[in-house]
């Protein structure tokens, strides 16, 4: 039976199709596309279609969903699978992502820190620190740069709402030029190593039409500048952003 393992956030990790082709596939990937879209209970609950013969297993940890397991297509009648050994599997994979997870999550938060570093160094001993810091997380802080800050609210009901800067970090893994993503008054502060601004722009409105999907920001404003020297700009243009973000509407990007 063809498996499938999908980030919550969206992205396939792992895939095993067998000998099926690609015309199987298409419900399920058409269901896969559209699963950014779900809520927080679907997230969290197992699924049947039984048209296409495809089963949809949360992989959670604690009480958090962090991936989906998407079984088939297939013929339930010819290929049942117990709910026992769905249970196993789902638990097996549910280990394995355990631990994979805590190096993620200290990758992250070191990028924070290093984001609060380069916009807050005002002087050459201090953007040499904070680019040899960036540098340890493969990022070229003296190479041109773009500075987004993003300020978000949202009025999600959901117990525990996913993250929205956790998404930013996924998201910004998954993209051709290295971000770091940091934490700030605002919402998040994001640093890009790109001298390509429409590049930039067209991350922001992936990541803003992502957060407003999934009803996790109900009102967002997003700035951006180039940092043309890199780190020895952002001090001064984070001030600036952050100047123009307190006079924006909600509603303003």
């Amino acid at each position: 039976t063809p498996v499938c393992l999908q980030d919550i956030y969206g992205p396939v990790l792992a895939e095993e199709r067998l000998h099926h082709t690609a015309a199987e596939f298409a419900q399920r990937d058409r269901l896969m596309r559209d699963a950014h879209g779900w809520d927080g209970h679907r997230l969290s609950t197992s699924q049947d279609f039984d048209d296409s013969g495809i089963t949809v297993r949360p992989i959670t940890l604690g009480t958090t969903p962090v991936a989906l397991l998407w079984i088939g297509p297939r013929n339930k009648k010819v290929d049942p699978i117990p709910t026992q050994l769905l249970d196993r599997f789902a638990i097996a994979v549910a280990l394995e992502l355990a631990k994979a997870i805590p190096l993620e999550q200290a990758r992250r938060a070191s990028s924070r820190d290093v984001v609060a570093h380069l916009v807050a160094a005002t002087e050459p001993d201090a953007w040499r620190a904070a680019t040899s810091r960036a540098a340890a997380l493969g990022f070229d802080a003296q190479s041109h740069l773009q500075l987004a800050l993003i300020n978000y609210r949202s009025d999600c009901v959901d117990v525990r709402p996913p993250d929205p800067l956790e998404i930013l970090a996924r998201k910004s893994e998954r993209v051709g030029f290295p971000i770091l993503v940091g934490e700030s008054s605002t919402g998040a502060t994001i640093v890009m190593q790109t001298s390509d601004a429409d590049q930039a722009d067209r991350f922001l409105a992936e990541i803003a039409n992502y957060l407003t999907t999934r009803d996790l920001s109900n009102s967002m404003s997003v700035v951006v500048a180039g940092a043309p020297r890199g780190a020895q700009d952002l001090e001064r243009l984070n001030r600036g952003l952050l100047g123009a973000l307190s006079v924006l509407t909600p509603s303003d990007r």
